[in-house]
């Protein structure tokens, strides 16, 4: 270890270095500074998710019968406390938006049965029905578990005691229909968007990649629309067949006296897993259009989203691997575009059209084709 350490010196001192005078830091404003950068992050962050929960309500409640396999109630109700963030981000959001141990509306989602309700910002909560809220630590953490218990029960309304400008008031409040798959605001700045059969994920560099509302749609429905049609289970599933696949090589190898170390069902599980994965694509595409038709967002324009993707990544205009090309996707939107707008001129429920099924040959053995 010394040797190491001498030989790391005699490197450094070989290494070049700046010629330039350098500015003296003074460490209580860079920790001033620090301070000021961690507000502006938590602002912006606390403005990403305000964004992000209302395109994502009405897309989780208009599109409710796409999710007729995982849905719950939902209020529309956002809350939090200083446990909220941990470490320095805690201090941060104390000074700023003043939470503390007590349970807090962040704020209500507009139009949703909470806002209807009259919650604001900075309510306090201290009983759900005949239920005490918890303070400290945990407290936002039963909550929502509380919540979502009810909600799961198919509660069509809630009675909410709150504290406001240091008066006691009792709100009831409503429940309405929703696809049961949170969303999440990942910190990541790659310009990607994610679902993992239970969740969607929106990554910062998303967020500010879009550019309205409807981009924002566009992406949650397609998302959604991953979850709805069971693509990651699927997905799984291709990729155990093709890592079975896979075993049975390195099987027959290793009875040749080779080791493979697994080689092959590390690749038949790779392939397999790729397996129609364009094609998921282009249905999570089609099926998207129709959550964001039923959740009453603008289509026309959402072709337009493709266009811009390609300026962002010029190699999708002709190359495709696990997704489709950027040309494609702009012409599958546009055709499904004047599909549900037709649907809709002639009065036709919005519901993707499906593939027919196989006809089952004749069970008396004959062909009865002509």
């Amino acid at each position: 270890m010394k040797h190491f350490h001498i030989l790391f010196l005699v490197l450094l001192v070989g290494c070049a270095a700046p010629t330039t005078k350098q500015v003296k830091i003074n460490p209580v404003l860079a920790e001033i500074e620090a301070k000021k950068q961690r507000e502006l992050v938590l602002q912006e962050t606390v403005v990403a998710n305000k964004r992000l929960s209302n395109i994502s309500y009405r897309i989780l409640t208009g599109a409710v019968s796409l999710c007729s396999k995982n849905k719950h109630k939902r209020l529309g109700l956002h809350l939090w406390n200083m446990y909220s963030w941990k470490n320095e981000w805690k201090d941060t959001a104390v000074g700023i938006f003043g939470v503390s141990n007590v349970v807090q509306v962040s704020f209500a989602v507009p139009g949703s049965p909470a806002a209807k309700a009259g919650f604001r910002e900075g309510d306090v909560l201290t009983s759900i029905g005949s239920w005490p809220l918890p303070v400290g630590e945990e407290g936002i953490k039963k909550v929502n578990d509380k919540l979502r218990e009810l909600l799961k029960e198919n509660t069509e309304s809630l009675t909410i005691s709150i504290i406001r400008d240091g008066k006691q008031h009792t709100l009831s409040v409503d429940t309405v229909d929703s696809c049961d798959y949170p969303v999440l605001l990942d910190p990541d700045d790659a310009v990607n968007a994610f679902a993992d059969g239970e969740k969607l994920h929106i990554a910062r560099g998303m967020m500010r990649f879009i550019r309205d509302d409807n981009e924002l749609a566009l992406v949650l429905a397609h998302e959604l629309a991953h979850n709805t049609m069971g693509h990651i289970d699927a997905k799984q599933q291709n990729a155990m067949v093709g890592a079975a696949g896979g075993f049975l090589v390195d099987i027959l190898f290793a009875a040749l006296g080779a080791n493979t170390q697994g080689k092959f069902a590390d690749m038949g599980a790779k392939a397999g897993g790729n397996a129609y994965s364009v094609e998921f694509e282009q249905e999570a595409d089609y099926v998207g259009m129709y959550a964001m038709a039923l959740s009453n967002f603008k289509l026309e324009e959402a072709p337009n989203f493709w266009r811009r993707m390609a300026t962002q990544s010029p190699g999708s205009i002709k190359f495709k691997s696990t997704h489709p090309t950027t040309p494609e996707r702009f012409i599958a939107l546009e055709a499904t575009v004047k599909e549900i707008r037709a649907k809709q001129s002639a009065g036709q429920p919005l519901k993707p059209d499906m593939k027919e099924p196989a006809k089952e040959p004749p069970q008396d053995g004959t062909n009865k084709s002509k």
